[in-house]
């Protein structure tokens, strides 16, 4: 077990993950984990476990309790050589998200990393379902990463000039294109993050009970993003209505089918 040698940053407090935690300051990182310790590592809300492979080890913790840089950061190792992953544990089968934190250490997209995943000591125990990448650029299957502007390049898509916030059509779409259960949601919110909390043009995830939103990377019930952000749909498209759409527009919208 490795406590943190320092307090988690200000800023890190003052995020929604640490109102929904809850002021501690410190988080137990377990190092190759017993049953008991990876159960502890495991968020309240999902069976997600944050986790950095190194070498033969692996070092688990509530990712609840702290991201995976500031993790990183208090592991006395080479930084470069951590790789960085998500963990979504179901029974004895799990699916493995490497994180956008990757982009900090030497696997960052590269065609070995995969391999490391499979042959990893702490997953013999364990069924992979699936090895995914999950950064603020793409989410999606191993097998579908591209360069980005190869991606849009192949899709004939070009950036929409009505987005007003950021990236989120995208983000958003480009997930719903590739995941055939999620549902797509055009609408608005409350940007909590934004003095004086204006409304905002937004898209987000709607998968069963939970929303994804791709601009902060983060899962949340639904319950807990509707009570926090207020959003307001306007329109929800299925994935085949995605495809549609940006075949026939050219852009990740917002579209004015809505």
């Amino acid at each position: 077990m490795i406590k943190l040698k320092s307090l988690i940053p200000e800023s890190f407090f003052k995020s929604f993950i640490a109102l929904r935690v809850g002021n501690s300051n410190y988080v137990e990182i377990f190092k190759n984990p017993s049953i008991i310790e990876i159960k502890q590592s495991r968020s309240s809300h999902r069976d997600e476990v944050g986790a950095v492979l190194l070498d033969d080890d692996i070092y688990t913790w509530n990712r609840d309790k702290a991201l995976h840089y500031e993790a990183m950061k208090q592991i006395d190792s080479v930084f470069n050589d951590m790789l960085p992953v998500l963990i979504m544990l179901r029974g004895r089968s799990c699916t493995v998200y490497v994180t956008d934190a990757a982009r900090h250490t030497k696997w960052y997209r590269q065609p070995e990393t995969k391999k490391y995943i499979e042959t990893h000591p702490f997953f013999q125990h364990y069924h992979i379902e699936d090895i995914s990448y999950w950064d603020e650029d793409i989410n999606g299957k191993w097998d579908d990463i591209k360069d980005e502007g190869d991606w849009n390049k192949d899709m004939g898509l070009t950036e929409s000039k009505k987005s007003k916030f950021g990236r989120c059509y995208e983000l958003a779409g480009r997930y719903v294109s590739s995941h055939h259960d999620a549902v797509l949601v055009h609408g608005e919110l409350i940007n909590k993050f934004t003095i004086g909390h204006p409304k905002v043009e937004h898209a987000w995830v709607e998968e069963g009970d939970e929303i994804f939103d791709p601009v902060m990377n983060r899962r949340f019930p639904k319950t807990v993003y509707e009570g926090i952000f207020q959003p307001v749909p306007h329109k929800r498209y299925s994935w085949i209505d995605v495809i549609k759409i940006t075949n026939t527009t050219g852009n990740w919208g917002p579209w004015d089918t809505q």
